[in-house]
This record gives C-alpha cells, structure tokens and sequence, in this order.
C-alpha cells in the first residue's frame, strides 16, 4: 500500500570493493544453510577467499522473496552495538532490488536498507540500530533483535546474489528502554491461556491454514465477561522504510489502545476459503472475511466470555478500511460494533476496490457507534462522509511521521485520548 509518509531511517549505502573487514559476525552459529527460514528463495552457504557467503537465487514468481538468518538462543548481544551491516553482490546478469532487515519482536518495528545492485556489483548494506521515526520514536529496542532478512523485491526467477560479512560493527552507549513504553507479547503455538497470546483456530478451519491470534487478558477466566478488540492487520508490504508482513501477528493497536483495561484482543486475517489461508495482499475474498469475523467474534463471546455489547473494531492501513470495508460489509457483521478505530487509511480512499460510492452505503451502518481516527484528520472526503451520516467522530495526529503503529505502544497525547476514548466507550 502507499506508504503516508516515508521515514529515512540514517541508513548508509556505498559502492564497495571486493573485501570487507567482518568485525562480529552473526551467523556463526549456523551450520548450515537448513538452519534458515527462507521463502521463494533457493539457499546454500560457500567458501570463498577463506569467507563464508551465502548465495540466494529466485526460485519462484512472486514480488517478494525472502530468508531469514535467525538470532541464537542468546541473543546477539547487540546493547552496544551502532550499526548491522552486509556486503551484498548481484551474482545475476540483471539489476535486482533488494533488502536488508534487521527484525525485532515484540511489537517494535523493523529496520531495512533498499537499494538497487547492478548486475556484477556490490554494495555494502548498513543499518543503523539507534535508528528512530520523524518524531525521535526509537524503531527497536536491540535487546529484540530476532532476525536478520534478505529480501528480493520484485526480482525475476533466477536472480542470484552473495551475501558476506553479515556481522555488527561500531559501539554507542547502552541502548535505554524508554519510559512508558509498551512491549506486545509474541505470539505462541499452545494452548490459550491467560496472560498469553497465541495462534488460534476455529474448529472448522483446524485442517487449514486459516488462524487468527487470540490474547487474553492476565485476569481472564472463562465464567468472566471482557470487552472485545477486533483488529484487522495491514497489507503485506515492503519498502524500506515500512516493513508490514499481512500477518495478524503483527498487529499492535489493540494492546496499546488497552493499555488500562482487560480485554480479550483478537488480530484476525483476510481470508480465501478457497485457499484455505491466510492473505497476505489484499482482503481475501470479502464475503469470506466478513463470514469468518462475525464467526469468530460469535465464538469468543460464546466460549470466552466476551462481550457482546462491547465490541470494537481497529485495523490500521489496509485494516483502517477494512473497519468500513469488511467491518460495515453487511447487517449481521455491522451490528457486531459498539465503536470503530481505524489508523492511517480509512473506507472510500479507492484502494483495492474501496470506492467511495460504496463506503458511503456502508457509512450508514454506523449508526450510533462512535468512531475514533488516528492520522486521518487531513481527509476531507472521509469528513464529510462521515457528517452526511451524523457520525459521532473524533479525529487524532499521533505526529509520528511514519506509516507505522508504534505510537500506539507509548504515552503521546494522541494515545492517551484513543485510551480515554476507549475506556469510556466500554464503561456506557
């Protein structure tokens, strides 16, 4: 999706020759190249000059292709550590595009460096660890720091190129949490449980691929009554700048807008029931996805105790219109929200077939619900849908300057008035 506001994130990119000094180097603890989590891509590690490489080729269509370099158990101890860094030659006959990721967990958000190489190139890829948004936000904690990614974008099957000297290099002063800021649990494949947030599935979807991620909050018990956050994730997308996997895991709104009270949070995906999976780009088939919520949320109310009447809807970028798009679809999925949040997009702005003739039908479905806007205050058309339907609206900067949701995960104003906001929805 079109990024709102790009971030330059310090990072540098030079024209190199052939050697490269390799001062901490982060895979040394892999053996081999099955050790790496890698998609559309072919992996194998070679010699070469006394040097371990990794070769990547293209093995499949697709507008991205990927392998991850996964952190030891330990960590990389990178507290100290300015920059992550890696050598990177176009082995292939054809410019190619490509990425270098420094990814963390727990909600903070990644680190990349894009650059095109030239067929027989190389260039030296650096990212800055103590990289930070337009407002002076922190990207990563480096404590968190899980993985390293190699991505091609929108390469041709058969691209090939050489990574070498993936290593951490330059020394800062020890990186310092800052005050108030939240972490969001990492998702885990167990049984739910309080406190914990885990991948979950309906009954009907067990032999699938389909699955949402369920928290549930440290008081839960399963005779309680909890308010209910639904929230759709944003699209699969890749610049730079923003990375946005499509995958509910990534979600963060739902536990930041939280913060104060006990919920159950459900991020819940686009699904094609023909597929039988997820979708990463796109809404899936619509009618499917709409289907699947309203069965999901009927589910947590029935089993969880989840509150019916307490039911609220948030989603950011391709989610922000899928709170109009998927969440006002129908009468049925309509009639599930007490109140609306969408961030940094919103039903009508015309992206994947979310016109505004139809976000204006769907409008009226809103009825009494309050809706809550983070980052859409410069929208006029969305302001005037919205009063032509008496829509009871607030509207919020978050001034982060990103195409993100880490703003949702600290104190700034505009978080503590969504919390405000929310806290005082539910309590009516």
């Amino acid at each position: 999706m079109k990024n709102l506001c790009l971030n330059i994130a310090f990072l540098t990119m030079v024209y190199m020759t052939p050697s490269l000094a390799v001062t901490n180097a982060l895979w040394s603890h892999l053996d081999h190249a099955d050790a790496l989590n890698h998609h559309g891509v072919e992996t194998e590690f070679i010699q070469k000059g006394g040097e371990r490489v990794l070769n990547l080729t293209q093995a499949e269509e697709g507008r991205y292709a990927w392998v991850f370099i996964p952190a030891p158990v330990e960590g990389w101890g990178l507290d100290h550590a300015n920059f992550i860094e890696a050598e990177i030659n176009n082995s292939g006959t054809r410019a190619v595009e490509v990425i270098l990721w420094v990814v963390p967990d727990r909600g903070w958000d990644a680190i990349g460096k894009r650059a095109t190489i030239e067929a027989g190139k190389s260039l030296l890829f650096k990212c800055n660890l103590r990289a930070s948004f337009k407002d002076g936000t922190p990207k990563l904690n480096p404590h968190r720091i899980n993985k390293v990614e190699v991505m091609f974008s929108k390469a041709p099957v058969g691209a090939s190129i050489q990574v070498k000297g993936l290593s951490s290099s330059g020394t800062v002063p020890e990186w310092v949490m800052p005050e108030g800021r939240m972490t969001v649990p990492n998702m885990e494949t167990r049984k739910y449980a309080a406190g914990k947030r885990v991948r979950y599935q309906l009954l009907e979807h067990r032999n699938t691929d389909i699955y949402s991620v369920l928290y549930l909050p440290k008081t839960w018990t399963r005779h309680g009554k909890y308010p209910v956050i639904v929230e759709f994730p944003g699209n699969i997308y890749y610049t730079g700048s923003v990375y946005s996997s499509g995958r509910p895991e990534q979600c963060a709104i739902g536990y930041g807008m939280s913060k104060h009270e006990e919920v159950i949070w459900v991020s819940v995906p686009f699904v094609d029931y023909d597929l039988n999976e997820n979708v990463e780009s796109g809404f899936g088939n619509a009618d499917d996805t709409a289907d699947y919520t309203v069965k999901l949320v009927n589910e947590l109310v029935d089993s969880f105790g989840g509150d019916k009447d307490n039911v609220v809807i948030t989603g950011f970028s391709r989610g922000a219109l899928a709170c109009g798009y998927i969440g006002r679809r129908n009468d049925v999925i309509a009639s599930l929200w007490k109140g609306f949040h969408p961030c940094q997009h919103y039903d009508g702005d015309g992206w994947n077939g979310a016109d505004m003739n139809g976000a204006k039908e769907r409008a009226k479905r809103i009825g009494k619900s309050p809706v809550f806007h983070t980052d859409n205050e410069r929208h006029e058309a969305l302001k005037t849908m919205l009063s032509e339907v008496g829509a009871d609206v607030t509207f919020a900067s978050s001034g982060l300057g990103a195409h993100a949701t880490a703003m949702f995960l600290d104190d700034r104003p505009s978080t503590v008035q969504l919390r405000d906001w929310y806290g005082n929805l539910i309590q009516k």
